[in-house]
């Protein structure tokens, strides 16, 4: 029973999911319609991260019941192949032994697997968005202000308001107003809404884990609830530390993107360069 639970474990925390929709392949999760946690009140859609998360905790629970045996009725441990995924690099494949430790290690890289693929769609959008810029030898902030110019000249019958009248009086008809209005803002503002999308979807991931660890009882002699504490904590660690290297990602582009910024910072580069060469020049002149 410890090895078909412990490897079952396993085998579901890092397969892939056959429900995977646009975004490509990804691990078993709430969303299998679009890629969304809202999918599970979708047809079709059902919640996958109750039943690893009482897996994994079966899995733990069996480890500490192991420990409690004598030593000359406990099994071997069994070795499980498991695959890991580190990012953007090619999946490893290792033998882990049924620790605590290596249990706890892949809970918490399935879930930041799970807040990779929720906020992949989103960031390709940007990503097709910066290659669209850059095969057109602008910057995105370009291609926005001319979006935003076409559909003012849409909704305004080719006369031209400030911002303000077009959302006060045409708000309303499509278009910068109305229902048109989050998509114009969507179009218009792609980093931020990106960045929104990927501390959402980790919020969504880590609230459940809070309040599982929070209704776990806080007793120092109850070993697995210990464990069952750490396990939660640290996949909400690595949550935390994945949704903030991807929201930094985002905001490094945005900085490029902007023809004001990345001038700036292009001017700034070049003033700090030649007050070096000139530093250099005074020293060997000096010398």
């Amino acid at each position: 029973a410890f090895e078909f639970m412990t490897g079952n474990f396993f085998k579901l925390a890092e397969a892939d999911s056959v429900c995977s929709d646009n975004s490509g392949s990804g691990p078993f999760d709430d969303s299998t319609n679009n890629g969304s946690a809202e999918a599970e009140n979708e047809e079709g859609g059902f919640k996958i991260q109750p039943c690893m998360a009482r897996l994994a905790e079966l899995a733990l629970r069996m480890i500490h019941i192991k420990s409690l045996l004598p030593p000359s009725s406990i099994p071997p441990t069994p070795i499980h192949h498991v695959r890991h995924h580190d990012g953007d690099s090619e999946d490893e494949e290792n033998d882990v032994e049924v620790t605590f430790t290596s249990i706890s290690h892949t809970y918490a890289q399935y879930q930041r697997r799970c807040l990779r693929t929720r906020s992949k769609q989103v960031i390709s959008n940007l990503v097709d968005l910066r290659r669209l810029a850059q095969s057109q030898k602008c910057f995105v902030s370009d291609i926005l202000e001319v979006e935003r110019r076409r559909q003012q000249l849409e909704l305004t019958g080719g006369t031209f308001f400030d911002d303000d009248d077009i959302n006060g009086e045409h708000g309303g008809h499509g278009g910068l107003g109305g229902d048109g209005a989050d998509a114009g803002t969507q179009r218009e503002q792609p980093h931020a809404q990106t960045i929104t999308v990927i501390l959402g979807e980790a919020s969504s991931l880590i609230q459940p884990l809070a309040a599982w660890r929070d209704a776990i009882p806080h007793d120092a002699e109850i070993t697995d609830c210990s464990m069952l504490r750490k396990m939660c904590q640290e996949a909400m660690d690595i949550l935390d530390l994945e949704s903030q290297s991807l929201a930094v990602m985002v905001g490094t582009w945005f900085g490029q993107d902007q023809r004001g910024i990345s001038a700036l910072e292009h001017d700034n580069h070049s003033e700090n360069t030649q007050e070096n060469v000139d530093l250099l020049s005074m020293e060997a002149a000096l010398e």
